[in-house]
């Protein structure tokens, strides 16, 4: 099932090889249909060409509890944009997500503060019954949308979980985001029910919200309830605040427990936003039956996530890894949350974590292990994650030193996961095998079922090593249900379908090895001068291989009729940015890159602009530099970064 490459920095023992879940479901799939895979790649053939045979062996393999199945697995008679997966079955996703019961923890909640809570599988099923029970009661129906502006806590996984469970949609955005990023996103889906903090702590500084809760009730008119949650304070003041109790006194209600009621596959769960940086961000609307297949497929047979595990992702409220870490109860995982600055009190907080709660697996972002690598922390000499079975990293691609940073400081023993996918399909595409060996800076395989092909300009498939478009030929379960307020789906079909008709087009910029997949940026961040096409994620891990450089950003100007390569960095401090190091940065992009790509200015700046989630604005800066508007500055972290940007090119 795999083979040793000298490149490789790690390969799974048979040992591990054969406790896996992925080995157990291709040895049980084999004996079901009666064929022999010799390699991952035939496997997933086999998802591709047998879907009908694939899809319900998948089902039964991780256990989906359902009032029925139905028949029909796989409905595309409108096409792959409007395709349906079992179209007949119905089920109850919360009653799947809280399958195991117990004593046990069900969920740990780490805060910035140092505070540890916790709810057991028992406490967990009965706070999220209570609450069904008091949204049913204050008239929530199946199809109405219950908002949270919300920490990464307890109180969110049962909001998510309650609203679920009786056929509502839930829909959450993190408090750091303002009174116009919260209305524009949940002022376009019109809730009935807004959960919301008193505060939060975030790099050491406490944050009150109740003045701005009170402007956003005041501009989300369809609200009939508001439930503060004591984050801060356990009795805060709701004086000011119009129909609104605390979540607590939501939960001690005599109310009956509602039915758990079973609905359609394909109906509406979440829904998700766009970043939102090239103007209102889109509301994306997730099925509850595609999203628990989907996920529990990623958990169980590429992240190798097994009863009993304990399962971190370092996330906030407002990114889709949230979503998915709750799924991972369904695999009956603990799961445990963290909300705060993952370098406070120092920058091996999550370590402290993955330690203290025996973590078996850890999701963080690429950004993340860059800055531990420019800190030259070696965690491993403190802590040493014995438990820690699989480490995953997104939002952004991880580079080569990356990789072997994880490996050198970290663990040795360890699948590192890189995967890439997104908020449009609250899951992966590519992603990783625990029965494979890791190569630098590549996502190893494509997800089981993802019918993934690169695409030139012109739209056709290369084969062998080749970039090109990442496009997913085929429908997939955990597709956009629609997008809200979108009737006649032309904002969808603009959004993945018009540029190769029939076909996703995912918009990131990749490369096929012989070995795997590199995500070199997205591709409408690409760079392009001469006609000469290279993903932004190439210049990156030349230019942050200079330790005097912590992160940088680049992007295309057009200066006096002529495209120009601008180069933005910023220095570790103390440290400037000389004329000498600009010729080195330049030397070496030349000599790794091309002529072409040479920034021909490179500029030092305080801060970089990046969205809630950590993300690089690339476009927003491109815009800005060649004096074209940034549609929706709500959706920046830091606008203070764009402000003194806009500087340098005014």
């Amino acid at each position: 099932m795999t083979t040793q490459s000298s490149h490789a920095l790690w390969v799974p023992g048979p040992e591990r090889i054969q406790k896996t879940l992925l080995h157990t479901f291709w040895k049980q799939l084999e004996q079901e249909a009666g064929v022999h895979f010799q390699t991952y790649t035939d496997l997933n053939r086999f998802a591709l060409e047998r879907a009908e045979v694939f899809w319900p062996f998948l089902w039964n393999f991780v256990q989906i509890q359902a009032e029925t199945r139905g028949e029909r697995v796989l409905d595309e008679t409108e096409g792959m944009m409007l395709s349906r997966f079992f179209p007949d079955a119905r089920l109850n996703f919360t009653e799947n997500v809280l399958r195991h019961s117990g004593p046990g923890e069900a969920i740990v909640e780490h805060a910035e503060s140092g505070r540890r809570r916790s709810l057991s599988w028992d406490d967990l099923r009965k706070q999220v019954e209570k609450l069904s029970a008091y949204l049913r009661h204050a008239g929530v129906k199946p199809g109405d949308r219950v908002a949270a502006w919300i920490p990464n806590c307890i109180e969110a996984v049962i909001t998510s979980l309650a609203a679920a469970r009786i056929g509502a949609i839930y829909s959450s955005t993190s408090p750091d985001f303002g009174v116009d990023g919260v209305l524009d996103r949940f002022g376009q889906i019109e809730p009935v029910v807004l959960v919301a903090a008193d505060g939060y702590t975030y790099n050491g500084k406490p944050q009150q919200c109740m003045g701005k809760l009170a402007e956003i009730v005041a501009g989300l008119p369809t609200v009939r309830e508001v439930l503060v949650i004591g984050y801060q304070s356990e009795t805060p003041d709701l004086s000011g605040l119009d129909r609104a109790k605390l979540f607590s006194a939501a939960l001690e209600n005599d109310l009956d427990i509602p039915e758990a009621q079973a609905f359609e596959f394909n109906h509406p769960l979440y829904i998700l936003y766009s970043s939102g940086t090239t103007g209102k961000p889109k509301c994306i609307v997730h099925r509850a039956g595609g999203i628990l297949l989907n996920h529990l497929k990623e958990h169980q047979l590429h992240c190798d996530i097994q009863a009993g595990d304990r399962v971190m992702y370092y996330t906030t409220t407002g990114w889709m890894m949230w979503n998915w870490l709750v799924t991972a109860l369904a695999s009956k995982a603990t799961i445990v949350l963290y909300d705060g600055s993952p370098f406070q009190p120092g920058p091996e907080r999550l370590f402290k974590i993955a330690e203290q709660e025996q973590l078996t697996f850890l999701g963080v972002s690429a950004k993340w292990i860059e800055s531990l690598r420019k800190l030259e922390l070696s965690p491993k000499s403190t802590y040493p994650l014995s438990a820690l079975r699989t480490m995953a990293s997104t939002g952004s691609p991880l580079s080569e030193e990356g990789f072997q940073y994880v490996y050198d400081h970290i663990k040795r023993d360890l699948h590192l996961s890189s995967i890439s996918g997104g908020t449009d399909l609250c899951g992966c595409f590519l992603g990783g095998n625990p029965l494979a060996e890791v190569h630098p800076a590549e996502l190893q395989v494509p997800m089981l079922g993802m019918s993934i092909e690169i695409y030139p300009e012109e739209g056709e498939a290369l084969l062998g090593p080749t970039t090109g478009e990442l496009v997913c030929t085929r429908p997939f379960p955990s597709q956009p249900l629609k997008f809200w307020n979108d009737p006649e789906n032309k904002k969808y079909q603009a959004a993945y379908f018009e540029r190769f008709p029939g076909v996703w087009h995912h918009g990131d910029f990749v490369q096929r090895t012989e070995t795997g997949f590199k995500v070199l940026g997205r591709s409408d961040a690409t760079l392009n001068p001469g006609g000469v096409r290279i993903g932004t994620a190439e210049i990156y891990r030349q230019v942050e291989s200079f330790p005097e450089i912590l992160e940088a950003l680049v992007f295309m100007r057009s200066a006096q009729g002529e495209d120009q390569v601008v180069l933005l960095v910023r220095m570790k401090e103390e440290v400037s940015l000389t004329d000498d190091l600009r010729k080195q940065i330049q030397s070496r992009i030349r000599q790794a890159c091309t002529p072409r790509h040479v920034p021909g200015r490179i500029e030092a700046v305080a801060d970089l602009p990046r969205t809630k989630n950590g993300k690089l604005l690339e476009l927003a800066v491109t815009d800005l530099a060649n004096g074209r508007p940034v549609r929706n500055v709500t959706a920046v972290a830091n606008p203070e970064a764009l402000e003194a940007i806009q500087t340098l090119f005014s």
